[in-house]
């Protein structure tokens, strides 16, 4: 085949994609996440106005499934009432502290199992031959809430034009909804009107994505209509250093991870060095709490009592009350590389298993460790449940236990976009690549072994006794206990600052449009129970 021949494949590939998106957004529900994306452009022949450089520009997909059932559609309506209830009626701190209580029980049953499974999972406890491998007390809890798997809960990843915008200020953000509203055929003034007055539409964005999007809807809050006004649009944000983690990297010979990044494969490493020190560590406290020096010696314990060991594993290495246990020592007393030990055993198995929930697609779950993940940072209505089942997950197999989050598919897009297909040579361009965007086809990823890299973690550990009481000792670094303080900070700054910028910012609800001869015509506005 020609070259020629195949860059018309290619083009045709690319178009037919995108009229077929814009006949799908008006049959199914959507959503729709992007993120900025980063390209050094090279030249071949250096002139006063053609020279390598790096430019910014900005990547975007659309989601649907295809073979779901249909929600209805989401009401604009009922949206802006919803949304003038809330600023009557905030959440409280109370509010949040109750929702905690209510999930605790259903988080420590997770966690229990997650240590259990460290345990089960583990060579040398050799599950496969345990005499009474099938007993009850190995059972997976079930899951608070599951979406669906199987051809239902497919989704498809629609990939929009690449384009020469940066989503950074707040003048790309607007010139960038325009775009994605163009490329959907969605900015004739029809469209415009419908939007505006009865469509409500999710985009999904990480930290800055969501931060300039609230930011614009804020500015225009007293434009003359909806479409203006953003009213139909519903943002969703959808993305430890210490000397533990330093030793553990540089044990296992991790590059590039000794300092935070947000670009490349950082976040893939991280995880996966975070999922293996976990791992080595737990099964340090199991040889703890079991007071054997080989895992292989726990086979002797029935399923019964290795149930009850676990309990006591989570009550004394992973829980609130061991690291204040340990803070409320006497001077003197205080074993800080014990207690910082503990934290993170703590912390890291809330992170497991939020890991674990959005991979098995448990939505319940993630909603469950909403609270935890506040205070962790810290220191409803007609869209909520769409929200809920659609944009924090997405699944584009249907099988089981491959849900990821938008975000990171979109990261996975741009990593395409970047570097496997694209375009290279001297007629590399922005054009270009907006054009062949929409043909970009999704591979798969598979992971080696990790048994390797947990069990020397694990015999380190071992050696350096982490688990062990120790008065008197100290750490290299000073850790700082977030959550236990996190309460405090989330009530006596976090929720005010939320709340005095909602107050700031008075929004109207007229609906006033321009007709094609100049004349402006006055809408009157809908109620939700109209």
């Amino acid at each position: 085949m020609s070259h020629s021949w195949s860059v018309r494949a290619y083009a045709g590939i690319s178009e037919d994609a995108m009229t077929d998106l814009q006949k799908v957004i008006h049959l199914l529900a959507w959503w729709l996440a992007y993120d900025n994306v980063n390209f050094a452009f090279q030249v071949f022949s250096q002139r006063l106005s053609n020279q390598s450089h790096f430019d910014s520009g900005t990547s975007g997909s659309v989601f649907v499934k295809p073979h779901a059932p249909q929600p209805p559609p989401l009401s604009s309506a009922a949206l802006q009432e919803q949304r003038r209830v809330g600023r009557q009626n905030p959440i409280t701190l109370a509010d949040i502290a109750a929702l905690e209580v209510a999930a605790a029980p259903r988080i420590h049953t997770h966690i229990v199992h997650i240590v259990l499974q460290t345990l089960l999972d583990c060579p040398e406890f050799d599950l496969p031959t345990y005499p009474q491998r099938a007993h009850d007390a190995f059972a997976a809890p079930p899951p608070v809430d599951r979406l669906p798997t199987g051809i239902e809960g497919i989704t498809k990843q629609y990939v929009l034009g690449t384009v020469h915008i940066d989503e950074a200020s707040y003048e790309g953000t607007d010139d960038l909804i325009r775009e994605w509203m163009h490329q959907l055929k969605l900015d004739g003034a029809d469209q415009r009107t419908r939007t505006g007055l009865e469509r409500v539409l999710v985009w999904v964005g990480d930290h800055l994505t969501v931060d300039r999007l609230r930011g614009l809807a804020n500015y225009c809050c007293e434009d003359m209509n909806g479409y203006d006004r953003l009213d139909w649009l519903v943002v969703y944000f959808g993305s430890t250093k210490g000397r533990g983690l330093r030793q553990a990297f540089a044990l296992l010979n991790r590059k590039g991870l000794q300092n935070v990044k947000i670009k490349g494969v950082f976040y893939h490493h991280l995880h996966e060095g975070i999922l293996h020190i976990a791992e080595a560590r737990l099964r340090d406290c199991w040889r703890k709490v079991g007071g054997v020096e080989k895992l292989s010696d726990l086979r002797s314990r029935g399923p019964e009592e290795l149930r009850t060991l676990v309990e006591e594993l989570v009550r004394q290495y992973a829980s609130n009350d061991a690291v204040e246990g340990l803070e409320a020592l006497m001077d003197g007393q205080h074993d800080e590389t014990l207690r910082q030990s503990v934290m993170w055993n703590r912390d890291v198995l809330y992170y497991i298993l939020l890991h674990g929930s959005m991979q098995s697609g448990d939505v319940g779950m993630m909603e469950d460790l909403l609270p935890h993940l506040l205070y962790r940072f810290a220191g409803g209505g007609n869209h909520k449940n769409f929200i809920r089942r659609n944009c924090w997950l997405v699944n584009l197999s249907g099988k089981s236990d491959e849900f990821q989050a938008i975000d990171l598919v979109e990261e996975h897009t741009i990593k395409d976009v970047k570097v496997t297909y694209r375009p290279k040579g001297p007629n590399a361009s922005w054009q270009l690549m907006k054009a062949r965007v929409p043909a970009i086809p999704r591979p798969a990823h598979t992971s080696p072994s990790k048994e390797a890299d947990v069990q020397r973690l694990y015999e380190f550990y071992k050696q350096a006794g982490i688990h062990d009481y120790v008065p008197g000792r100290n750490a290299v670094d000073d850790i700082k206990e977030v959550v236990s303080n996190g309460f405090q900070v989330a009530g006596s700054t976090l929720l005010w600052r939320w709340l005095t910028r909602r107050e700031v910012y008075n929004r109207t609800s007229s609906q006033t449009w321009e007709a094609s001869n100049g004349q402006r015509i006055h809408v009157p506005v809908t109620s939700a129970s109209a």
